[in-house]
């Protein structure tokens, strides 16, 4: 077995430093520094008057993620653990303008209440990274993901791309991922072009658990092992019934059929 993150020397004076009295001034000041080292930058422009499309399914209060977070979120700051853990049905990064927001609401709620509830079982713990590999990203997938060389352990960094949901990639669950980008499609956005349909195509069913940046590759790798191990006896699993959508400050819930 892998040594455990706890085990680090960098965590381990992390601990004894939590555990010194600091004046009042020196921690806020310590926490501000902390914050911008690691604020999640945009790997897009903001361009005014363009609003970031969201469509997702919320996790947060599943009790299995919650307990990850409670023995991992807290051990180093390398690592950054999603506040809002979520699956999202978009791959990239969609804009509209403020015109176009009600349009796409109606469009893509019109689209997502044709499909049927349906069921998710997470279990595959995975490690992605951004088309520009300078962030990576632990995402917990669903259970018939597997790579395309068959190994079925953590891989290091490599790209979302290389996988793809082998019993699922023609069901009528990813037909929906397939739908929700048509409509998008219909929307110029200045902000990042479209996704092609190959990368649609490849897509998975996952939610981003944690991330963390290139320089911080081998912390990040260790906290991957140590989630799988988490993973390794449990799974999670989420009926789909309702799909969230948010457009600036528009937001939407559509309730699947069935």
């Amino acid at each position: 077995m892998l040594p455990s993150v706890r085990t680090l020397d960098l965590f381990k004076e992390r601990d004894e430093k939590r555990r010194k009295d600091e004046a009042e001034s020196d921690a806020e000041e310590n926490d501000t520094t902390s914050s911008t080292a690691n604020k999640r930058q945009r790997t897009f422009a903001s361009v005014r008057n363009q609003f970031v499309v969201h469509v997702f399914v919320p996790l947060e209060g599943d009790e299995q993620i919650e307990e990850m977070y409670d023995d991992f979120a807290d051990i180093t700051d390398k690592v950054v653990f999603a506040k809002e853990p979520h699956i999202s049905l978009i791959r990239g990064h969609y804009a509209v303008e403020y015109h176009q927001i009600d349009p796409l609401l109606n469009q893509l709620e019109a689209a997502i209440k044709t499909y049927s509830a349906f069921s998710l079982c997470l279990s595959k713990v995975r490690l992605f990274s951004n088309d520009e590999k300078s962030r990576h990203f632990i995402a917990l997938c669903e259970a018939e993901t597997a790579s395309k060389s068959g190994d079925d352990k953590p891989p290091k960094v490599e790209n979302e791309n290389e996988y793809e949901s082998l019993n699922s990639r023609h069901s009528p669950r990813h037909e929906l991922i397939k739908s929700v980008h048509t409509v998008l499609k219909q929307y110029r956005s200045e902000v990042v072009k479209p996704v092609d349909d190959d990368l649609v195509n490849r897509f998975i069913y996952h939610t981003s658990i944690a991330w963390f940046l290139s320089a911080d590759q081998e912390i990040g790798q260790r906290m991957v092992d140590q989630v799988a191990e988490h993973f390794a006896e449990q799974v999670i699993l989420k009926r789909i019934t309702k799909v969230h959508i948010s457009v600036g400050h528009r937001k939407r819930i559509v309730d699947l059929s069935g």
